[in-house]
This record gives structure tokens, C-alpha cells and sequence, in this order.
């Protein structure tokens, strides 16, 4: 069974692989050469390295498979990028993200939909993920499964209402990961969350650290758990 598995895996690959090995070969024409998305450095030969693993995420989209030097990737390994590595290496990600190339797969309809386009453009999805906005209370009800990633503000006051829910309080004031009926709220680490203010300076742009600190691999198990529950699920 398991050779059958590692079988049926090798093959989902296969085209990703060769459709992400095109896409850079036609990179490579028109721009002259590829950088390392981990190190910057200008790649001879190279890897496709699957952003967040297999081990996380089994996913071979586009914009997970990334470009990269092959002792880097082998050093990588199965390993979840932290934060802070994906907030050093951005620039270059999204440098592959905004090719025309890359984002095939990719929609972006920032600044095009009205509300009830963006309702409609919902009611199509199978997850949605956001911070604490008005689309994500938007999408939680609409039913859709949700995501909702809260930092400063509290959960108790501002969390999008689970539809269906009887009762006062669906969710704690604090606790990393919360889920009710459709809506998952997820928090970041620290005594002072939620500190009910503008971010940790208290300003319109000040950051967030509880935010920055929320780690891709509890969004990542987060998102599994949810799209594993039926429709049902409650």
C-alpha cells in the first residue's frame, strides 16, 4: 500500500514539476538568469523547492515551487520556513509571485470587486483566511469555512459570529487556536494578547508581534483541520 501511495504521489508531481521547470526555462530566456529564492545568489543550476514542505503541506501549485540553489534545498529539507525567514526573503518571493509567469494560477481582485461581487466570488470557496476585516465576518456569514487570524483585538468582542451558534460568547479571550461551528480564530503568542490596542506602539502603523510571531504551520494545521470537517461539522 505504501509503494502504491509513493507511487500515486510521484505521479500528482510530475506535471507541476515540468509545468514550474517551463515556466523558469522561459524565465531564464527573457531575464537572463534565475537568484536563489533563499540566498539571492545568481543560480547556475537549480532546484524547484516546495516553499512550505510536504511534510506541512501537500501542495504543488505554482507559487509554492520556487526556484532555489540545491545545496540550499537539500539543507531545507522537509523544514516549515519561519517567520522571520519569509519576512527576509519576501522581496524575492514576491518578485516570483508578481510574474506574469508565476501567477498564472493566481487571481488578484484587490481593488476590483464590489461587495456583492466579493460575496459571490465567496460563496465559491472552500476556505477563506483573513485577518480581523470585514471580509472575513463577510465569508463567516456566508457559511464558509474561516480562518480568522486576530492579533491586538479581542475574539470575544470582534470575532466573526459562528451562524448557528446559541449562546452569549463563542469564543475565549485567549487561546491559540479556537474553532466553532465554520469559523477557526487563531491567535499569536504572548501574555499580552490581546492587548486591545492600535498594534504593540499603540500607533496607526505600528506592528503587531503576536501577528508577526503566528507561525505558517499553525495556519497551515489550521487550514487542514478545517477543510478535513464536513459540511456539517459543528
Amino acid at each position: 500500500m505504501n509503494r502504491v501511495i509513493e507511487r500515486a504521489n510521484i505521479t500528482d508531481l510530475v506535471k507541476p514539476m515540468r509545468l514550474a521547470r517551463d515556466t523558469y526555462a522561459r524565465l531564464i530566456e527573457s531575464k537572463g538568469n534565475l537568484y536563489c529564492v533563499w540566498t539571492r545568489k545568481s543560480l547556475g543550476k537549480y532546484d524547484i523547492d516546495h516553499v512550505i514542505p510536504f511534510s506541512a503541506h501537500y501542495n504543488h501549485d505554482l507559487w509554492n515551487l520556487l526556484p532555489a540553489s540545491p545545496s540550499v534545498n537539500r539543507q531545507k529539507s522537509d523544514k516549515v520556513p519561519s517567520c522571520q525567514t519569509l519576512e527576509r526573503r519576501k522581496t524575492e518571493i514576491i518578485r516570483y509571485w508578481e510574474d506574469q509567469e508565476v501567477t498564472q494560477s493566481v487571481i488578484d481582485s484587490k481593488g476590483q470587486l464590489n461587495l456583492p461581487q466579493v460575496k459571490t466570488l465567496l460563496d465559491g470557496a472552500a476556505l477563506y483566511i483573513g485577518v480581523d476585516t470585514s471580509v472575513t465576518h463577510l465569508a463567516a456569514a456566508c457559511e464558509i469555512r474561516t480562518i480568522a487570524l486576530f492579533g491586538p483585538t479581542p475574539p470575544t468582542n470582534f470575532g466573526p459570529w459562528p451562524n448557528g451558534f446559541i449562546g452569549e460568547r463563542p469564543y475565549q479571550l485567549r487561546d491559540r487556536t479556537q474553532i466553532v461551528g465554520k469559523v477557526c480564530i487563531l491567535q499569536g503568542p504572548g501574555d499580552c494578547v490581546p492587548c486591545r490596542k492600535a498594534g504593540c506602539f499603540d500607533t496607526a502603523n505600528s506592528k503587531s508581534e503576536c501577528l508577526d510571531l503566528l507561525e505558517p504551520s499553525q495556519v497551515l494545521e489550521a487550514t487542514e483541520r478545517m477543510l478535513s470537517r464536513s459540511a456539517g461539522s459543528s
